[in-house]
């Protein structure tokens, strides 16, 4: 039986009257990396989590929180794509929890099939901008590049890992489709050329958006357990100023959480995520429960 979200109820009756769907999804390349086993951790996490949240002065819980099946994908992620559009075509709110990075692509088409005028945020340190990684298409390194096959807008957010051909790439091609946020010119890291929140979410057309968070997008110092740690990353109120900025400027569809590695014995990170997820639950309703 499924671990529920937050221990809500989850009978056939309460996901079908929720309006925020948590979808645990495992994937991973390497079988002794442990990220198959992120959204379970998330989930068991989730127990913990005190229901009301003071920055918003609301139980984001009221919404309604349904938790599906578990299930492993493959590339090219159909399950996923699947799932993510029941949910969608049902009204309600998609939050992903991987799992690799390439179940992303699964989500983003499930919703850009919906919404033809999509665009994409991604926050992590990594560009994934390579065409492929050992002749795989769907590797890790190459989920931005199968995004971008879609001619999406893509805004990339927190970025500090790449090749010196993805450097080449964006160094001619990007541009109002194609926007980076270098962690390292982020102005709580840099005192001269920098950027804030809303120099991100103005960078972002008005128009259906899909956030996928890579929670390697965070400092290692705060979030350890992923296998992609990279210096340099966003802090946490950082990474939640940003997300409920995009929630309340934004029409964001979905969202995903990839990249969880729990470390046997240490919680701390696992709980740090299943606090994400609801707080981006929180700003996705907040007007709605506060009325």
């Amino acid at each position: 039986m499924v671990t529920a979200f937050a221990g809500l109820p989850n009978s056939e009756r309460d996901q079908q009257s929720a309006k925020a769907v948590v979808i645990p999804v495992a994937f991973e390349v390497n079988p002794s990396s442990g990220t198959a086993q992120g959204p379970r951790a998330i989930l068991d996490a989730s127990q913990k989590i005190e229901h009301f949240d003071a920055e918003l002065r609301i139980d984001p819980c009221r919404i309604g929180i349904a938790t599906t099946e578990y299930f492993w994908d493959e590339a090219p992620f159909a399950h996923t794509e699947k799932i993510v559009g029941e949910v969608l075509d049902a009204g309600q709110f998609p939050i992903v929890l991987g799992g690799e990075h390439p179940l992303t692509l699964g989500a983003v088409r499930a919703c850009w099939k919906r919404h033809p005028d999509l665009a994409v945020v991604q926050i992590g340190a990594c560009a994934n901008l390579r065409e492929t990684d050992q002749d795989d298409p769907h590797s890790q390194t190459s989920t931005m590049a199968r995004i971008k096959d879609y001619h999406l807008p893509i805004v990339q957010v927190g970025i500090r890992s790449l090749s010196g051909g993805e450097m080449e790439w964006l160094d001619s091609q990007a541009g109002e489709s194609h926007q980076v946020f270098w962690a390292k010119d982020f102005v709580q890291h840099a005192s001269e050329s920098s950027w804030d929140v809303a120099d991100v979410a103005a960078a972002v057309p008005t128009r259906p958006v899909y956030v996928t968070i890579g929670l390697d997008g965070l400092d290692p110092a705060i979030l350890p357990a992923t296998n992609t740690s990279e210096p340099g990353g966003l802090s946490w109120y950082a990474l939640i100023k940003l997300m409920r900025t995009l929630m309340t400027t934004h029409d964001v569809i979905a969202c995903d959480l990839m990249g969880l590695t729990p470390i046997p014995g240490s919680h701390y990170s696992d709980f740090l995520a299943a606090r994400l997820v609801y707080k981006l639950i929180g700003y996705k309703f907040h007007h709605q429960l506060s009325q």
